[in-house]
Formats: C-alpha cells, sequence, structure tokens
C-alpha cells in the first residue's frame, strides 16, 4: 500500500423526469496486474428502460474489451459496428467516451457524439489536441472517434458527462440555449478553486446537482457525470470489534492512536475499550436522525465513533446503492461520506463473540461482524475502486 499516488473515481446521475430508470451508464473496471483503470460513460438513445439497456451493454462491452488489453481504438470501432440502428433515425442506439488510465497518469481516451471531456490542471480546463478519426461501418454508416493522449500529475482531474447536463435548462429564460459546455467547465473550475482537495465524488454531486436546479428539479434528460482524479492517497482506519483475546486490547488501542489518516472506530464496546486504554472519554452524542442506526459518541482524536453491527449493516445498504443515505444525519449516512472521501481503507477487526448478536456456538463463517466487514470491503473494491485491507485480531 505504498503507491505513490492514487486514481479516484467518483460518479453521480439521476434520471429524466418520470423515468424509473436512467438511460445513462458509467462502468468502471480496474485491471490490477497493469495498475490501470478503465472507465466508459454511454448514453442510451431517448430515455427509460430501452436506453438503459443500450447504454449498460454497450459501457460493460467496451470496459471489459479495454481492460482485457484490447485496443482502445479497435473496441471503439467494433462497439460502432455491433450497435443496432434506430429504424427511425438511422443513428447508432449509444454514444460512449472511454478513459484508460495507469497510475502513471497516462490516460488515452476516446469520445463518440458526448460531451467533450474537461482536463483540470492547475486550476484551469486544459486543450488537449484531440485526434480525429473517421470510421465506416460494413453497412456504409460514416462515423467520426476523438482520439485523445495526455498525461495527468498529481491534482489533476478529468470530467464527463453527458448531454443531458451540458443542455440543462434548455428553452428556460435563464439557459435559452441550455447551461453549454462553457457553463459547465466555469462551474468546475469555480468549484476547485473553492475547495482545491474536493473529491471526485463531492465534485460528480456538485456538478448533477447544479444540474438539477438548472432544470428546476426536474431533469428534462438523464443527467450523469464522472469524475477522475489523481493524487496522493488519503487513507482511513475503521476499527470495530473487541479483540479475541483481552490482553490485546492495548494493542488495537495503540494502532488506533498511531494512525495518521482518517480513525473511524465502529462499536460501542470497541469504543469502551479504545477509551479506556488511551485515558480518553466517551460521550454519547443525542443529536440527528436515530430512526434507522442508534447514535454515535465522540471520542477526542477519532474522527467518527459509532454502534457495531447495526451500523455497518446499514452501510452496507447506502453502498449497495441505497441514495437515502443524501438525506439522512445519522453516524451510518456520516460513516459513508468518509469512506468516499477516503482511498485506502484498513479494516482491524476483532473476533471476540459478542452474545448479544449471535449464538456463541455457531461456526465462524456465520459470524455477523465478520461477514458484514467483508462485504463492505467487496463492496469498496468493487464498485467504488477502492483499495482495502482486512486484519483480524
Amino acid at each position: 500500500m505504498n503507491d505513490p499516488v492514487f486514481i479516484e473515481v467518483g460518479h453521480s446521475q439521476f434520471c429524466k423526469n418520470g423515468n424509473a430508470v436512467c438511460g445513462d451508464s458509467f462502468v468502471c473496471k480496474r485491471n490490477n496486474a497493469e495498475c490501470r483503470i478503465v472507465c466508459v460513460l454511454a448514453d442510451g438513445l431517448g430515455s427509460g428502460i430501452k436506453a438503459s439497456v443500450l447504454s449498460q451493454l454497450t459501457a460493460t462491452m467496451v470496459a471489459r474489451c479495454v481492460t482485457n488489453d484490447l485496443d482502445i481504438k479497435q473496441t471503439a470501432r467494433t462497439i460502432m459496428e455491433t450497435l443496432p440502428v434506430c429504424a427511425v433515425r438511422k443513428i447508432g442506439y449509444a454514444t460512449f467516451t472511454i478513459i484508460d488510465i495507469d497510475l502513471n497518469g497516462h490516460a488515452s481516451i476516446i469520445e463518440f457524439d458526448n460531451p467533450g471531456f474537461l482536463w483540470v490542471k492547475n486550476g484551469v480546463v486544459s486543450r488537449p489536441q484531440r485526434q480525429i478519426e473517421s470510421v465506416t461501418t460494413a453497412d456504409g454508416r460514416r462515423m467520426e472517434l476523438r482520439f485523445s493522449q495526455l498525461v495527468l500529475t498529481p491534482q489533476d482531474r478529468l470530467i464527463v458527462f453527458s448531454d443531458g447536463v451540458s443542455q440543462a435548462g434548455m428553452g428556460n429564460d435563464a439557459y435559452p440555449l441550455g447551461w453549454t459546455q462553457q457553463g459547465v467547465e466555469d462551474f468546475c473550475v469555480r468549484s476547485v478553486s473553492q475547495k482545491p482537495d474536493m473529491s471526485a465524488q463531492e465534485l460528480s454531486d456538485a456538478l448533477i446537482g447544479r444540474a438539477l436546479t438548472i432544470d428546476s428539479k426536474k431533469a428534462k434528460d438523464d443527467i450523469t457525470a464522472g469524475v477522475i482524479y489523481m493524487r496522493k492517497p488519503r487513507e482511513l482506519l475503521l476499527v470495530t470489534g473487541a479483540p479475541f483475546d483481552r490482553r490485546r486490547d492495548r494493542e488495537i488501542a495503540e494502532r488506533c492512536a498511531g494512525f495518521t489518516g482518517t480513525k473511524v472506530v465502529c462499536g460501542g464496546t470497541t469504543g469502551a475499550i479504545i477509551a479506556r486504554e488511551l485515558g480518553k472519554t466517551l460521550c454519547i452524542q443525542m443529536d440527528g436522525d436515530h430512526s434507522e442506526v442508534p447514535p454515535g459518541s465522540f471520542m477526542d482524536g477519532i474522527d467518527l465513533v459509532t454502534e457495531g453491527t447495526i451500523t455497518l449493516s446499514r452501510l452496507c445498504a447506502y453502498l449497495e446503492g441505497d441514495m437515502t443515505w443524501v438525506y439522512k444525519k445519522n453516524p451510518a449516512a456520516e460513516l459513508y461520506r468518509l469512506l468516499m472521501a477516503s482511498d485506502k481503507i484498513m479494516f482491524l477487526v476483532g473476533t471476540s463473540v459478542n452474545e448479544a448478536h449471535q449464538d456463541p456456538s455457531l461456526p465462524e463463517d456465520l459470524d455477523i461482524r465478520r461477514n458484514t466487514v467483508r462485504r463492505i470491503c467487496k463492496l469498496l473494491e468493487e464498485t467504488y475502486l477502492k483499495t482495502t485491507s482486512l486484519r483480524f485480531l
């Protein structure tokens, strides 16, 4: 876990008003062997179920091909020739943007009919040269691909978005031509200048939030934004559960005290152990919403202290796509926000059985806490491209 930089990826989207699913898709795949990340934004023609299926198919196929080392240009050509054609409009069913980036910052980008990507560097939008390549499909259709190669350095951001963002508000008095590409650029530059360490997720959330506001809270089209942020990694340590051997209580407390990143403690017993061993005071905080999870606590030197198993289970729901965390002010939602703002997440899990949660005679495979933490690690790595490590005590 000594990588000098980390590539954070965040994305946000909102459905067209009246639709249950989004016609845009944003898919990311990691090639761990080659330290590469492939991101694809696809926009299905129209909206609703049909657009969603086609954009998801496009994004998934492209991401899998490029991650498996197929040439990025050849992949784009193949997808364009494979996609069905609308019988009425005589155009392909999905547009796309492909980004293939490694930890050295070398990025290859292919664009087909999506709004142009933004490269925010040193507080301004840098404009790389784009190579235009025409492709003629087997049925005679002629299409243009925009191909770019660039090298990112720490603090650079790549921002991609669907036309539902740049065309937000189109036709109203304030934005007769929509928000426009320039409006999106200005917003991103201003947001980053006001908060230079803004995470990828924060920026994508802010971008979608602004587009939705311009659309008067009723999106006229599916809106999606993805952000890639190259920077030094942010680390988080999550400690949960008492050690199996009580003689290791001091060890778990010292590991927590000596950690230099964000520190989270989940579990009343765990918090009490760390407070006792470090001579700290643990105070329950009753503010916030506690309809779903128990209240958290405060301990000097710890960023967040929560209850254990119930809070971690609620966190799983948020990680699996329960977007209600946006409106919640509870410990599980706060933990979700801290995890999204972190890159390398270390879990230190005590293996003492909590008899309040289960029968101690049950086998280890049925241990609720350990299984919940493993599930969280899998979600963080596969869905959010975080790096995790897990240690049991």
